[in-house]
């Protein structure tokens, strides 16, 4: 029990710290602004052809969500064995292992996460002349 203890605090640190958060004004002038030129514009929302870095960023991210939440999933599925296991040394042992290996493959997948962020950020940037 003290491994599951130990890394849930960090991995609630890592995954908070792995993607930034994105702010936008949305109050109702800037609904007013987008809706006024929805037909011009389309929205105001710009679309641009993506880049293979970007799009190989964006299949690789889905990936890492899908992973993500197969380790929550079996996380949670573990933690359900351990509750109900009622003293029984076999259902505790085998909770025990899914918990330890699920929480390993989420750790996994954040620092994939973050990997991949960085990797894909950096190779999607343009290249200047100085």
């Amino acid at each position: 029990m003290t491994l599951v203890t130990l890394f849930i605090p960090l991995l609630l640190v890592l995954a908070s710290s792995a993607l930034p958060a994105f702010a936008e004004d949305t109050g109702a002038g800037a609904v007013r602004e987008r809706l006024r030129g929805a037909g011009e514009t389309g929205a105001g929302f710009t679309s641009y052809a993506a880049s293979p870095a970007e799009y190989f960023g964006r299949i690789v991210r889905g990936a890492l969500v899908l992973l993500g939440l197969v380790f929550f999933t079996l996380t949670v599925y573990g933690g359900i064995l351990y509750l109900t296991a009622s003293g029984n040394e076999d259902q505790v042992k085998k909770a025990k292992t899914i918990l330890t290996r699920a929480i390993i493959g989420l750790i996994i997948v954040v620092f994939a996460g973050a990997i991949t962020q960085f990797i894909t950020g950096y190779v999607a940037r343009p290249v200047t002349a100085e």
